[in-house]
């Protein structure tokens, strides 16, 4: 995989010290079905689509508030219910990851995050990288 470098500025702002945190947009507007990444100590969000860019994230944490996660399983509207702290984030040019296990979050079918049917809530993780929608474990 190539490095992206159109976006320097963006990848400087979410990694080394400054750690953030990742989820699927699923707000309706020009961002809806892009990854929402944020930066923790300065606020600053970035918007990426799937489609274009693979995310390689490091020193993650699987994160998910399990009383809304309740709700939206039993049937209420879906509100942001969980997410992904990182340490580390390198933005790369779309390409397949192959081989990995799939980490997957609905809380329509399962209030948890899951890998293999596990519960997986809370797990951290060295290296998880995103391949179009979807979630790999790279590294334990």
């Amino acid at each position: 995989m190539k490095k992206i470098t159109t976006y320097t500025d963006e990848i400087a702002v979410v990694s080394g010290e400054n750690k953030g945190k990742i989820r699927f947009n699923l707000g309706r507007g020009d961002n809806y079905q892009k990854w929402k990444i944020i930066n923790n100590s300065s606020g600053k969000v970035i918007y990426l689509a799937p489609e274009l860019f693979n995310l390689e994230l490091s020193g993650c944490t699987l994160r998910n508030q399990k009383s809304t996660a309740m709700k939206i399983h039993e049937g209420s509207h879906k509100s942001i219910c969980a997410w992904i702290d990182f340490d580390d984030l390198i933005i790369r040019e779309v390409d397949p990851i192959v081989g990995q296990m799939l980490l997957k979050y609905n809380p329509r079918v399962n209030p948890n995050w899951t890998c293999n049917d596990e519960n997986v809530d809370n797990k951290k993780f060295k290296k998880l990288a995103t391949y179009k929608r979807n979630i790999y474990i790279e590294e334990v």
